[in-house]
């Protein structure tokens, strides 16, 4: 099969120094991983950045407004991601230097990188999901501070980098230590990305299979509580991207609900959760993505168990929705 090097939603712009470096070669393996990641200088292009610089240069480049440009072919190795080079496709994307260092990435660059995203799936077959660590053999879409080492935080899974995953060491994308790259609200983007990115490509995500989502004999525990081990069974039957967290949730909805006790990433300031949303959107409850004692009552009566918008600290709606989870049974 000839794969298409070029993206077709992009302006090409090659850059002979890097497509000709025989430094380093992919070796014949195809790409897997998809690592984003943030230029802060707010520039309208990096074409000329790249052709003078002397560390490296990212196959694409997303404007704040959308615009592609790509450098090189899928097929030549991206220096951008050091010890990822033989199995990664690098985009670089823009943001104003006036913005803080965690401003999101605009709509606009949302749906450019999901169109990308949904390109490398079809024609280079990388899968949607969520890398676990660098140099994951099965790859997916991560942001470069999976390979960064650092003080990052622990959870959500997805704000981690290589200091806190397993098996650590296995690559170094950066020799810069803390680099926070994307930023936490863009890392926070990824499931989002990724869920657009198949419905682009009429694909469903794939399962994670290095986060498994239950026991070896593919069952979760059925003692009503809502923590990782459901979450990642639910998003593998929604067809939401699989991490086992429910993200950007509203702190003030945690201490009303105590059976939701791992994996719930509150935040004062919640934007809501892909997984959640597409469960709201099957129960009949508004799809704001967030957790709130609207959903959990729609939630409780397409389960048939008592309603009180309240998920309890061992809670019969959690016990019912694992055994459906567990038969495959489910009335949504």
């Amino acid at each position: 099969m000839t794969r298409a090097e070029w993206y077709p939603g992009a302006t090409q712009r090659p850059i002979a120094k890097w497509i000709n470096e025989k430094k380093f070669t992919r070796g014949g393996t195809p790409p897997r991983t998809f690592i984003t990641h943030v230029d802060a200088g707010g520039n309208a292009s990096l074409y000329s950045f790249f052709s003078r610089n002397s560390v490296g240069c990212s196959h694409f480049f997303i404007t704040e407004d959308g615009r592609v440009e790509q450098y090189m072919p899928i097929s030549a190795p991206s220096l951008a991601d050091v010890g990822a080079r033989r199995h990664a496709v690098s985009v670089e994307t823009s943001r104003r230097a006036s913005n803080s260092s965690n401003t999101k990435w605009t709509a606009a660059q949302q749906e450019a990188l999901a169109k990308l995203y949904a390109w490398l799936n079809v024609e280079w077959g990388i899968p949607f999901r969520l890398a676990t660590y660098a140099g994951d053999s099965v790859g997916g879409i991560a942001g470069h501070r999976l390979g960064v080492t650092g003080n990052f935080p622990s959870s959500p899974y997805i704000l981690r980098g290589r200091t806190q995953t397993s098996p650590q060491g296995r690559e170094s994308w950066s020799g810069a230590r803390g680099k926070i790259c994307p930023c936490d609200a863009n890392l926070l983007l990824l499931n989002k990305i990724t869920a657009r990115a198949a419905v682009l490509a009429g694909s469903p995500v794939s399962y994670n299979p290095s986060k498994p989502a239950s026991s070896s004999n593919g069952r979760i525990r059925v003692d009503g509580k809502w923590g990782p081990n459901t979450t990642r069974k639910l998003q593998a039957y929604l067809k939401t991207p699989i991490d086992g967290v429910v993200s950007s949730q509203y702190v003030g909805y945690s201490s009303q609900n105590p059976g939701l006790y791992g994996g719930w990433d509150w935040v004062t300031r919640a934007t809501g959760s892909t997984m959640m949303r597409e469960l709201q959107r099957r129960v009949g409850s508004y799809t704001d993505g967030l957790i709130g004692p609207n959903t959990i009552r729609a939630l409780q009566n397409t389960m048939g168990t008592p309603e009180d918008g309240v998920v309890s600290a061992v809670s019969t709606v959690v016990k019912a929705l694992q055994r459906g989870l567990n038969s495959g049974n489910l009335p949504f």
